[in-house]
């Protein structure tokens, strides 16, 4: 069975080995790889040195640093291990099963998982899908022993699964749970102290780097606020969708999710208070209309058990394109069926040895519904089916005498994993992939074939941002900005707030002749992300176009608000000029004007702004001094300084 398994992964990986997503890691992979990097450049000093709490759940990444230390950076081989971790895992759903459910069903269960088609496929993503899967299927192989040193490794699993996936906190309760009212015979006090040590050994080492090196002791993660938001606020579709368009890896959500809150909050916040802050929104959109949240948990709690794989950065669809083995293996439509036969099938001592794989099930399922779904976030409750789908198919026999209510639990189990569910829709799920594609081949400068996947994409999927995004882009990558306006615009549409695709729409329309339209866009974009340099310097020079000072000088003083003193000069003179020389009496303010010059050094280009500024403040002998060293230092005499000079011998400020 280990053989079958790792055999079917290692083909899928050797297929899709050459396709561009498989080549160039991607989202949260290339995350995981360049925090497993940081890791091995910072060794052990960097456990411990200063930062913030873990965003996201950190196994993953340090046994990526470990792996890649010892075996390279290759990813094909981080893939074959992770297929290894694969096989691992079927054999311990087989094992688990017939520990439940007798040898025949065990082996049943591991040959669905071994040919099971997500399974192979999660499994070979740089992702921590293998890695959850296995530490979940140990923890369904441990959970039923009752002695001591059984509970103290189920505890020390289910913690390493805490540290790999933050839902399965929820699993943690539900196997405290199982252990307390399965050991009845057991002093209380004893039920649960083995299972709590191996939790602590498991937990203790990332509880405590939270609280010396980022000052919060934060058990696991600051991640569940955010993510209880992106499920469940007013729109949400029952998938992820990040919070900023187009920003959905795990570096760039965290940082969108702080710097929204610290907004509104107006302060800096911790990482705990930034979770909190999510979390408060989430129940609050959630109490403002009652009706309508149900309605999204039960979409969630229909979409859990789809016949359809929710793409993420991947779609399981767009890789059976290239990989054989990805298209003919079982998906979660025919194990969900499989599993209400078996249940219907099972008799009665068989029902109680499947207790706790269901409970193992329902728990899985409810932090789906509670947070959202997609494929990868599924993988462990398919495990969890396995069981019962095996039992199934070792009791095929049993159908004869209960054909009727067979029958209706497998059609009635099939038929709701195939509920049409927006968010399951194939084309739109399998656009998201190619424009992931595309994005990758953009990465190589590969621009003809991403703007083929791109088109493809929009043709799938009309009101997909992202693919309207990627298209624009590969035609401004060429200078076309007048083929990229239209998607542009309609990202525009998809996405009003999207600061990136509202400045390439200001830089497009700038560049087909429409520069009043492209300041609106620019200084929207501009005014969000003043750190962007050419986007600030862009929407400035057009204000002062437009003679638009009061928009000019807001956007220094925010561009200033975000850039280091010597690496801002030029928007240190630019703003203090104006602030020493605008017309408008309500602009002007030598004091500010003086004060945003004070950490330069008094160069020959400094000295006549400063003058300026210096006459607005009232302070004419100062202006007088720097006017005249800097007619000095002008080798022409430039006449402009001499009128400027003219202007404060007679005590009036300079007015441009």
């Amino acid at each position: 069975m280990f053989l079958l398994a790792l055999a079917l992964r290692v083909a899928s990986v050797l297929f899709l080995s050459e396709t561009p997503l498989y080549q160039s890691p991607h989202g949260d992979g290339r995350v995981y790889l360049e925090w497993a990097d940081r890791i091995r450049e910072g060794g052990l000093a960097g456990l411990v040195a200063p930062g913030e709490v873990f965003y996201q759940a950190p196994l993953y990444p340090h046994l990526l640093a470990l792996f890649r230390s010892v075996v390279g950076e290759s990813l094909v081989a981080l893939r074959v291990g992770q297929a290894c971790l694969g096989a691992g895992t079927v054999v311990l759903v087989g094992l688990a099963t017939a520990r439940f459910e007798g040898r025949r069903a065990g082996l049943w269960a591991g040959l669905l998982v071994a040919v099971y088609a997500p399974s192979i496929w999660l499994d070979g993503l740089v992702q921590k899908s293998a890695l959850a899967a296995f530490l979940f299927a140990l923890a369904m192989l441990l959970a039923p022993r009752t002695d001591r040193r059984g509970r103290f490794a189920l505890g020390v699993v289910v913690g390493l699964l805490m540290l790999t996936r933050g839902e399965a906190r929820l699993i943690a309760v539900a196997l405290a749970g199982w252990l307390y009212f399965r050991l009845a015979t057991t002093p209380r006090i004893d039920r649960l102290l083995a299972y709590a040590l191996g939790l602590a050994v498991a937990l203790t080492p990332v509880l405590l780097r939270n609280g010396l090196a980022a000052g919060e002791w934060v058990l696991t993660t600051s991640q569940a606020g955010t993510n209880l938001y992106i499920g469940n606020h007013q729109g949400a579709t029952g998938t992820y969708a990040p919070r900023v368009p187009g920003r959905g890896d795990a570096r760039s959500e965290a940082d969108d999710a702080r710097s929204i809150a610290e907004s509104d909050a107006g302060r800096a916040l911790s990482s705990r208070e930034v979770s909190a802050y999510w979390r408060t929104r989430a129940v609050g959109d959630m109490a403002a209309d009652p009706v309508a949240a149900a309605v999204r948990l039960g979409t969630k709690a229909a979409l859990a058990l789809h016949v359809r794989e929710i793409a993420d950065t991947d779609d399981l669809g767009h890789a059976g394109d290239s990989s054989p083995v990805l298209r003919f293996g079982p998906g979660f439509g025919a194990l969900f069926a499989l599993a209400a036969l078996g249940l219907v099938l099972a008799r009665r001592d068989e029902r109680s040895a499947l207790r706790l794989p269901l409970l193992l099930a329902i728990t899985q399922w409810s932090a789906l519904v509670l947070f959202f779904v997609f494929a990868r976030y599924r993988l462990p409750l398919a495990l969890a089916l396995a069981p019962m789908a095996g039992l199934a198919l070792a009791s095929l026999t049993r159908v004869r005498g209960r054909v009727e209510v067979s029958v209706v639990a497998a059609t009635a189990a099939r038929a709701f994993s195939h509920l049409p569910l927006p968010a399951a829709d194939a084309d739109r799920n399998r656009a998201a992939a190619l424009v992931n594609e595309g994005i990758a081949l953009v990465e190589t400068s590969r621009f003809t074939d991403a703007r083929a996947l791109a088109e493809e994409a929009v043709a799938l999927a009309p009101d997909l941002f992202d693919a309207h995004r990627l298209l624009a882009l590969t035609y401004l990558r060429d200078d076309a900005s007048r083929e990229a306006l239209p998607h542009l615009e309609r990202a525009h549409e998809l996405a009003p707030r999207d600061w990136q695709v509202r400045a390439w729409l200001g830089i497009a329309l700038g560049e087909t002749g429409e520069a009043r339209r492209a300041y609106a866009y620019l200084l929207g974009a501009a005014r969000e992300r003043p750190e962007a340099l050419p986007l600030a310097s862009t929407a400035i020079g057009l204000a002062l176009r437009f003679d638009a000072r009061r928009a000019a000088i807001d956007l220094l003083r925010l561009r200033l608000a975000v850039e280091p003193i010597r690496g801002a000069r030029a928007f240190r003179l630019q703003l203090a000029w104006l602030l020493a020389t605008a017309q408008e009496d309500a602009l002007r303010d030598g004091e500010e004007a003086v004060r945003v010059l004070a950490t330069l050094p008094a160069e020959p280009d400094l000295l006549g702004v400063l003058a300026a500024a210096q006459a607005e403040a009232g302070r004419f002998d100062e202006a007088l001094q720097a006017i005249d060293a800097a007619i000095e230092a002008s080798s022409s005499g430039r006449p402009d300084l001499r009128r400027q000079r003219q202007s404060y011998v007679e005590r009036r400020p300079w007015r441009e």
